[in-house]
């Protein structure tokens, strides 16, 4: 009996996701992920189809995506979990997708700014702050009246 209540309690913590919820991040919305269908379940004779993050469920470590099986064939599909090969259904990440390109993206920004700044310490203050900081620096000087000047010598007069 305790093997039925084990099998019984990885299902259930499988569905509700809580096995995946401290292994990896879920994708952010409007990202692209793999859908894969439950058992032997198949449409248009696929298994596997694009689905599009609408929701995130980060206390149980599932998501919520709209899956699209055909050009006019959509469905929604509600708190889906990592796909495990035990499971053999749930989302997967795209390979090469929106997680692949974001690293590489920000992995680009390091390199490229070591390249540019070398061992010059990385300014965290933004370009429009100096740019606004300048701008009222100058409204200042402008607003303050010229300095008056005493002559150290005087005209003659012409005649």
């Amino acid at each position: 009996m305790a093997h039925l209540s084990n099998t019984m309690t990885r299902i259930a913590d499988e569905e509700s996701g809580a096995a995946q919820a401290s292994l990896d991040p879920l994708p952010p919305v409007g990202s692209s992920v793999t859908f894969r269908l439950r058992g032997r379940d198949f449409r248009n004779g696929a298994d596997t189809f694009a689905a599009i993050v609408t929701r995130q469920h980060l206390d149980k470590g599932t998501i919520d995506v709209v899956v699209v099986l055909d050009a006019d064939d959509f469905m929604s599909q509600k708190e889906i979990p990592r796909e495990t090969e035990e499971s053999g259904w749930g989302w997967s990440p795209v390979a090469g997708g929106d997680s692949d390109a974001l690293a590489a993206l920000e992995r680009f920004k390091d390199e490229l700014g070591a390249v540019l700044f070398g061992s010059h310490a990385k300014v965290e203050e933004s370009v429009y702050d100096v740019l606004i900081d300048f701008e009222e620096r100058i409204a200042a000087l402008e607003a303050k009246p010229p300095a008056k000047t005493k002559r150290k010598y005087t005209r003659r007069a012409k005649g």
